[in-house]
């Protein structure tokens, strides 16, 4: 369940929110790591017990059909707008950054960011498709690996850069408006 939760978004822009804003976006996080104990704990039992395999089936067989559509379509339209939209996003601004592109740069006379949602949208579909949830599962697994391994490295190495904790609370004071 954690490797299902996390991705690009909780390095760049959660990161980058909790630097400029405060703390306050890292107990979101936290919450989540709460919020994911009491699904299995309670809620995953439940769906085993009920035979179901996700929410909308479980709605279905509560109350109604409908029920069962609402929420699935509410959930398709989030999961692809907000979620997958902004995670392809913030993977596109990284492999851009990483590869040395200037913003407007393109590739294949596509715009660079474009180009590399629609690579990594194609991909994801296509291991998704053939592999199925297994597969989901396998790569979300070595991602999280990846992106906590990530994490620990630019930690370390920005904590380095800025020489201590001290220089550390200024620049955060500074950087942030009040």
């Amino acid at each position: 369940m954690f490797a299902a939760n996390i991705s690009t978004v909780h390095l760049v822009s959660l990161a980058e929110a909790a630097y400029k804003f405060g703390l306050v976006f890292g107990n979101f996080e936290w919450m989540g790591g709460f919020t994911l104990v009491l699904l299995s704990l309670f809620f995953a039992p439940l769906y085993l017990r009920s035979r179901v395999a996700t929410l909308p089936d479980f709605l279905e067989r509560r109350f109604n059909r409908p029920c069962r559509d609402v929420l699935s379509v509410v959930s398709l339209f989030s999961a692809i707008v907000i979620h997958m939209g902004v995670a392809l996003y913030t993977a596109a601004w990284v492999l851009r950054g990483i590869l040395g592109l200037a913003p407007g740069a393109t590739i294949l006379g596509v715009d660079a960011l474009m180009f590399f949602i629609i690579v990594l949208g194609v991909l994801t579909g296509i291991y998704t498709m053939l592999g199925g949830l297994l597969a989901v599962v396998w790569t979300e697994s070595v991602q999280t690996v990846l992106l906590l391994v990530g994490a620990v490295v630019i930690t370390v190495v920005g904590y380095l850069k800025i020489g201590s904790w001290s220089a550390l609370a200024i620049g955060v004071r500074g950087y942030v408006r009040i």
